[in-house]
């Protein structure tokens, strides 16, 4: 009996001295889940000009890391209605983002701290769907950030943001475009044109 307990003992002790040096450990690790809806969509009335109820589905995992690293997995599902004409377009979006922080600077005399992130988002960050019609538009593969953060020192209020792509892997026809064009798709399909 001893002998079938000194086998996996000794395998964990080796699998841990094997770990590498420096790995870092989960700070804090959280599941979450939520719904809400249906409710009035703001956003879409704003990009498409269109009342639509909007419910929405989320859930995934947060884990945090001693050295400031953000893990975090998604699976969200966000379907809205037109409620004068019926139609229903649905958003699944399955996909994980990674941050790490890079490096932040504090400059005294000018009052700021430059924090510096790389970001990714791996998986289907983006997709819209219309049932029974198919895909309306799709993001899917990898992205990767290069993310400058200026704040004041003081307040903490943010002075800049200038992002730059590092990697981008896969179909992103969504990622250059601006909000009206990105969601065209989508408000067009919710008027109910093409239909």
């Amino acid at each position: 009996m001893r002998e079938l307990l000194v086998v996996p003992l000794v395998l964990a002790a080796l699998l841990v001295a094997a770990a590498p040096v420096g790995a870092e450990q989960p700070l804090s690790f959280e599941r979450f889940e939520f719904e809400a809806g249906p409710f009035p969509d703001p956003f879409i009335l704003e990009v498409c000009g269109l009342e639509v109820l909007t419910s929405s589905q989320a859930k995934g995992t947060i884990t945090l890391f001693t050295d400031g690293t953000l893990k975090e997995h998604v699976n969200l599902v966000i379907t809205s209605t037109n409620p004068d004409n019926g139609v229903t377009t649905t958003e699944r979006d399955a996909f994980t983002f990674f941050s790490e922080p890079f490096e932040a600077v504090i400059d005294e005399e000018a009052g700021t701290i430059t924090r510096v992130f790389r970001e990714a988002f791996v998986g289907l960050p983006f997709r819209q769907m219309l049932p029974g019609g198919g895909v309306l538009i799709r993001d899917a593969g990898k992205v990767v950030l290069l993310v400058t953060i200026v704040e004041d020192l003081r307040t903490g209020e943010e002075l800049s943001v200038e992002v730059e792509e590092l990697e981008v892997r896969g179909p992103h026809p969504a990622g250059p475009l601006d909000l009206e064009e990105r969601y065209r798709p989508l408000c067009d399909a919710l008027a109910g044109e093409g239909r």
